[in-house]
């Protein structure tokens, strides 16, 4: 059984018709989507397709891959900076 984890929870908040309801709140649901599109990228670059595209293809979903691991890093940071000072608003 796979575990759950913030990305999951953050994506049910945002199914749910929950709508988020701070800035943090949505931070976190962005960060969740986020976290899925990444992992399903990196799922596919585990496969045989992938590998039958062109280099300059491969080259920029790497490219793509890394610009979405910072973008992640950017968004952990926020949240526990906002989160570790109490921000509710």
């Amino acid at each position: 059984m796979k575990r759950k984890n913030d990305a999951d929870d953050a994506v049910e908040l945002a199914e749910g018709g929950s709508k988020p309801q701070t800035f943090i709140d949505r931070m976190i649901v962005e960060r969740g989507e986020l976290a899925n599109r990444m992992q399903a990228l990196v799922g596919f670059m585990e496969l045989p397709p992938f590998y039958a595209l062109d280099q300059e293809e491969q080259d920029r979903m790497r490219g793509q891959r890394t610009a979405m691991g910072h973008y992640l890093e950017i968004l952990d940071a926020r949240i526990a900076y906002h989160q570790a000072r109490g921000v509710t608003a």
